[in-house]
């Protein structure tokens, strides 16, 4: 409908009467008109249709109830976009607060995205906005909270809750905190640590009294090592070799290994007496007296025609000395002797001599080193 409508003048143009009621119809037009200088009155009453027509050239908002421009809007949605985004990696790095960081992060989103929209909106809509603004920033604040919850989770409390490892590689990391750098926290590898313990192991063993390794009890440190008397409660570990004075006393309750003996005065290690029980068969026995440190036994048990002589090659040379050598027949008839004879010719072989006139089998045992 019309905004305004004039009386028709029909009488003429000195026609008073109509022309003031027309004048009266302007003036009560132009009353209810919106006035660009400000004069009143000045002030809307009831609700502008923009009929989907924007408000250009606004001013920047000041007081709470004042228009809001979207670049007075973008600001919002921003915070609210990085709110989402520390939400959301809130939600990955801290295992306690996951849930809550994710709801809070969707929250975020759709606030932001319903900033964003009001921002675009006509004047009439600029309240509902600013109140959706308000929102987003309390949303972000929130996610900030969130933020900070995870991020004051301890790495205690995420060392405890992670799945146990029982053999650790060479390739896996400790966390340590690094006194040198304010004790900011560092990795320190599998090898790395096992390497330090090396050096520091090997540092502390270089005063132990005795040299022992297993399941042995070994010597407690000393001053110098001869001086050590009593060793007990230390368990493993290798050193170098050491004079144990003739008062001293070892106690082992499991194993003492070391290099084999090769004086008279040198431990016997059971490593050092193999055998080979066979027919012809021989075995070595630590002896601290002989200078190969050992005694080799030897026997074997060789058939000989009647009459005759047979080199016999022993089953493992002798190195040193061929010191002795008995024979025996092999054979029990009553009422009968048999004439044998063994003699020891080279560190490699025997002889046995048959001067009966009948074939036996001579069993004979030889010693030496």
């Amino acid at each position: 409908m019309a905004k305004l409508t004039l009386n028709n003048i029909t009488s003429g143009f000195t026609s008073t009467t109509a022309t003031n009621a027309n004048n009266t119809l302007i003036i009560t037009a132009m009353e209810n008109t919106l006035s660009r200088d400000g004069t009143s009155p000045n002030t809307m009453g009831v609700n502008i249709d923009m009929n989907s027509h924007r408000i250009i050239n606004v001013a920047a908002p000041v007081n709470d109830n004042d228009v809001a421009r979207k670049i007075d809007a973008d600001p919002a949605y921003a915070a609210s976009a990085v709110s989402a985004a520390a939400a959301l990696v809130s939600q990955n790095s801290a295992t306690a607060s996951a849930s809550t960081a994710t709801t809070q992060a969707g929250i975020a989103t759709t606030q932001a995205g319903t900033a964003a929209t009001q921002a675009g909106i006509a004047t009439t809509q600029a309240s509902n906005s600013a109140t959706s603004a308000a929102a987003a920033l309390v949303s972000q604040n929130a996610a900030a909270d969130s933020a900070a919850t995870a991020a004051s989770i301890s790495i205690s409390d995420i060392t405890h809750a992670a799945t146990s490892k029982v053999t650790p590689v060479d390739a896996d990391e400790i966390p340590i905190a690094d006194s040198g750098a304010t004790f900011g926290l560092k990795k320190l590898t599998w090898v790395n640590l096992k390497a330090t313990l090396v050096t520091y192991l090997s540092a502390l063993t270089s005063t132990w009294a005795i040299s022992t390794t297993g399941n042995a009890t070994t010597a407690t440190t000393a001053t110098t090592a001869t001086t050590a008397t009593t060793a007990t409660n230390q368990s493993g570990g290798t050193v170098a070799a050491t004079t144990i004075t003739a008062s001293s006393t070892i106690v082992a309750t499991g194993k003492i290994s070391g290099a084999n003996a090769t004086n008279a005065g040198n431990a016997v290690m059971l490593g050092q007496s193999t055998s080979s029980l066979v027919t012809n068969g021989w075995r070595k026995t630590p002896d601290s007296n002989s200078p190969t440190g050992y005694i080799i036994e030897q026997w074997g048990n060789n058939s000989v025609t009647s009459s005759s002589t047979i080199v016999v090659t022993l089953p493992i040379p002798f190195t040193t000395a061929f010191l002795n050598v008995v024979c025996s027949v092999n054979r029990a008839v009553t009422g009968s002797a048999y004439r044998v004879e063994c003699t020891n010719t080279s560190l490699t072989t025997l002889t046995i001599s048959n001067t009966d006139g009948t074939t036996v089998n001579v069993m004979w045992r030889a010693i030496g080193y």
